[in-house]
């Protein structure tokens, strides 16, 4: 989070260094023209720490002088996307201990009072086969790129683009197609699926 942006870091940090900058594989072909991730050369950092922050976390700086940056990956209003990322698990928070999803901010806390929230080494990850990194999203602009079951933000679920399900891939790399209601259903088994140790947490349901 730098400012009144908060940087997505899951999609730049994949295409740029292990997908050799192809972007087609974040576009769901089912989901709508505008979901697709074409994005215009149209942002200017507000500054120099935004800007050293959006390197860090894996976008691509101007190759020329005054060129501008890359806007849809910044979060804002109508940020469409196809694919959310469960950064957070059962419980969304950005600075509070435990993170128990993938890890939400991979920055360091730049205050004295903010944790370091950085990615998730695979290590900690206690049952890979089930737990959840990616789905489908509602793309509906709105908190598309991150997902949880919090009941607090329920724009920020699993999409229904599939027939009321959506595509799941689990952290062993295998995908399924799953109900989106049953995904953040109350109960034991769907809600250990979204937390990094694998417990249901339920004194957060």
């Amino acid at each position: 989070m730098t400012g009144r942006f908060s940087l997505v870091c899951w999609v730049p940090r994949i295409w740029r260094f292990y997908l050799g900058q192809e972007r087609k594989v974040f576009n769901c072909p089912s989901g709508e023209i505008e979901t697709q991730w074409n994005p215009p050369m149209d942002f200017t950092p507000s500054s120099p720490t935004v800007a050293a922050d959006m390197k860090a976390v894996g976008y691509e700086p101007p190759s020329q002088p005054g060129q501008q940056w890359e806007r849809p990956l910044v979060q804002e209003n109508n940020s469409f996307f196809s694919y959310s990322y469960n950064g957070y698990g059962i419980r969304m928070t950005f600075w509070d201990e435990p993170h128990w999803g993938l890890g939400g901010h991979a920055l360091r806390g730049r205050m004295d009072d903010e944790p370091q929230q950085c990615e998730l080494p695979e290590r900690k990850i206690t049952k890979p086969d089930d737990m959840i990194v990616l789905a489908d999203s509602d793309a509906d602009g709105i908190m598309d790129s991150y997902m949880t079951t919090a009941r607090a933000i329920p724009r920020a679920r699993p999409g229904k683009r599939h027939n009321g399900a959506a595509n799941v891939v689990f952290a062993d790399q295998h995908v399924v197609r799953m109900k989106s209601e049953r995904l953040v259903e109350e109960d034991e088994v769907e809600r250990r699926r979204w937390n990094n140790d694998h417990d249901p947490h339920q004194e957060a349901w």
